[in-house]
């Protein structure tokens, strides 16, 4: 359960009361078009952006730097460090 306001300024809010259920075991699929908040989305649910809002998981508040860790994403801009393979996919663990 996710329940939270998020803008980029004080001026229009992108998101206000938005309001997020996704089942145990259940897969979702974002859509929209471009520019519509589907990253901003994503980033919010890695907890890369500040919300006002409660951030639940089963039902308990839970802290965004500690789910991020059960989490993976990958960007519309991948960046490949130099090194190996596994610095790459440790990178940000």
């Amino acid at each position: 359960n996710l329940d939270f306001s998020f803008s980029y300024d004080d001026s229009q809010k992108l998101f206000d009361n938005f309001k997020l259920d996704i089942r145990s075991g259940e897969s979702i699929c974002i859509l929209g078009s471009n520019g519509c908040g589907k990253s901003s989305l994503a980033s919010i649910l890695l907890s890369l952006y500040p919300i006002n809002g409660t951030f639940r998981i089963d039902g308990k508040e839970r802290d965004g730097r500690a789910w991020r860790r059960n989490v993976g994403y990958v960007g519309q801009e991948v960046q490949i460090l130099s090194g190996t393979i596994k610095d790459n996919l440790q990178y940000g663990a």
